[in-house]
């Protein structure tokens, strides 16, 4: 089995390809799955109507062009703080 630092290496790599334009969607989708994550681990709880509204309407502003998103670099700062390598 793959050890955790190894599949953090290979997602890294996989995010340096991913273009530009797509990276903002890329942020979403592990915003999703962390929460979808925190559901599945919570089941007391359900995924706040504001959250979920705000999530929508900012996939909803990309799919329009409205957000451009951001860049790879600060995607990466986002996902792994300011000492990715």
């Amino acid at each position: 089995m793959t050890n955790s630092h190894t599949l953090r290496q290979e997602i890294l790599k996989q995010i340096s390809l991913i273009p530009d334009e797509k990276l903002t969607y890329l942020l979403q989708f592990i915003q999703k799955m962390t929460v979808a994550d925190y559901q599945i681990n919570d089941n007391d709880e359900d995924i706040d109507d504001e959250l979920l509204d705000v999530s929508a309407s900012a996939l909803q502003d990309y799919l329009t062009g409205k957000d451009k998103g951001v860049s790879s670099q600060e995607l990466k700062r986002q996902l792994l703080g300011d000492n990715f390598a």
